[in-house]
C-alpha cells in the first residue's frame, strides 16, 4: 500500500513505498555501511530515494558522536570513507557513557548509494529510520 506524502513548500507529492530501519555498529573513528534487518550493506534501489527521519544512537564508553553520509561503495569498519563520501548529518554527544540519543533528522540518500555511519568517538550503536520513496 503506497502512502502519498505532501512536501511543505513544494507542489506535488511523493509516493512512499516502505518504511526502512537500518543499523550500524562502527568502531571508534571508523566508517560502516548500514544494514537492514534482512540484508547487509543496504543500497538505495534505483528509482528510489531514502528520506532519513530519525536517529537512535548509543555509545557505551566515554563521549561520542556520529556522522551519517553516503557513498558509492561498501565500507566495513574502515578508517577511510567510501568513494565519493557525502556527509549529510552529524551529532556529538558530550555526556559520558552510557548515553542514548533520539534525534529527528531530515536528510536524503539518493538512488544507488550506500548510506553509512562514522563513529566520532567510541564504538557506536546506531539505528536510523527512513522512508523509501519513488522518484
Amino acid at each position: 500500500m503506497a502512502i502519498q506524502v505532501a512536501k511543505i513548500g513544494e507542489l506535488g507529492t511523493d509516493q512512499v513505498d516502505d518504511i526502512v530501519l537500518l543499523s550500524a555498529n562502527p568502531s571508534a573513528g571508523k566508517y560502516k555501511t548500514f544494514e537492514s534487518p534482512v540484508s547487509t550493506n543496504y543500497q538505495v534501489p534505483e528509482g528510489k530515494k531514502l528520506d532519513l527521519l530519525r536517529l537512535l544512537g548509543c555509545h557505551l564508553t566515554g563521549s561520542g558522536g556520529v556522522m551519517i553520509g553516503y557513498g558509492d561503495d561498501v565500507v566495513n569498519n574502515s578508517s577511510t570513507p567510501p568513494t565519493n563520501f557525502v556527509p549529510i548529518f552529524m551529532s556529538i554527544q558530550t555526556k559520558l557513557s552510557p548515553d542514548m540519543v533520539d534525534i529527528p533528522i531530515f536528510s536524503q540518500v539518493p538512488a544507488g548509494k550506500y548510506p553509512c555511519a562514522k563513529s566520532l568517538g567510541q564504538e557506536e550503536y546506531i539505528n536510523v529510520w527512513g522512508l523509501k520513496v519513488s522518484i
